[in-house]
């Protein structure tokens, strides 16, 4: 079994709250990592948006995003990750 370099850990630190809207962690599995990205309602506190991929590019921060947008069709939008 080849043993594949880990992702950076993710913080253990508490945010403020109403404070991470988005984020982003793995999951180690044996097939290698799978990555999460969320979006979170701040003023719900809901998952209003999420999407998961092998891979840590842009499309899988941008699919979580656009399924929170269709979901709830806001008049604007302020997005905040946690990079």
């Amino acid at each position: 079994m080849s043993r594949q370099s880990r992702p950076p850990p993710v913080s253990t630190e508490p945010a403020p709250a109403g404070s991470k809207p988005g984020g982003r962690l793995y999951v180690p599995t044996l097939a290698g990592f799978l990555y999460l990205a969320i979006v979170l309602d701040v003023f719900s506190r809901r998952v209003v948006g999420w999407a998961m991929a092998g891979h840590l590019r842009t499309e899988l921060v941008l699919d979580a995003l656009d399924m929170a947008v269709e979901q709830r069709r806001p008049d604007s939008v302020i997005h905040h990750s946690v990079r």
